[in-house]
C-alpha cells in the first residue's frame, strides 16, 4: 500500500542473497494501480522508478508478456520470493527462492480460493501445486513463463 517511502528504501538487485551485499538502486517514485485497495486485494499491481539504472553483471531486462497476453490454463509457471519459509517464523529468506505451479484458469481458481474464503476477480493470474507454492510475503512477486514476466 502506501507505507513506502521513496527516501528511505532501495531494490535490492544483481544478488541472490540480499544479506551478501547488493546493488542498491534508491526509489525516486513508486506508482500504485488508482483502483487498488488493500482490503480487496484487487489492482494489487505497482511500479517503482530507480534514480540509477540496472546495469550489473547479472542485471538484464525480462521480456514483458504485454497487454494481449492470454493467460494459459495448466502451464508451469515459475514464482519468486524471499517469502516466508517457515509457517510459524516471520523471518524472510535470506535467499531468493523459486517454486514452479501450475497456472489455472479464472473457473477453477475462483472455486479453489472460494474453499479458503478468499476473493478472487478476473483481473487476477492463479497458480498453484498441491504440494508447493509460493511463500507468505511472496505477493508482488514476478510470476514467469517461459522467460516472459506474466
Amino acid at each position: 500500500d502506501g507505507d513506502i517511502q521513496e527516501n528511505n528504501a532501495f531494490v535490492c538487485s544483481n544478488t541472490s542473497n540480499w544479506k551478501k551485499g547488493c546493488n542498491k538502486h534508491l526509489i525516486a517514485r513508486k506508482y500504485k494501480h488508482n483502483k487498488y485497495n488493500s482490503t480487496e486485494e484487487d489492482y494489487d499491481i505497482g511500479l517503482v522508478r530507480v534514480k540509477v539504472p540496472f546495469n550489473g553483471k547479472f542485471e538484464k531486462p525480462i521480456k514483458w508478456a504485454g497487454s494481449n497476453f492470454k493467460y494459459p490454463d495448466n502451464a508451469q509457471v515459475t514464482v519468486l520470493g524471499w517469502g516466508y519459509t517457515h509457517p510459524n517464523e516471520e523471518k524472510l529468506s535470506d535467499v531468493l527462492r523459486y517454486v514452479n505451479v501450475q497456472s489455472m484458469n479464472y473457473n477453477t481458481c475462483k472455486k479453489r480460493y472460494k474453499e479458503r474464503s478468499s476473493i478472487v476477480t478476473s483481473r487476477m493470474m492463479c497458480a498453484m501445486d498441491i504440494d508447493k507454492d509460493a511463500c507468505r510475503f511472496d505477493s508482488g512477486g514476478p510470476l514467469v513463463l517461459n522467460r516472459i514476466l506474466i
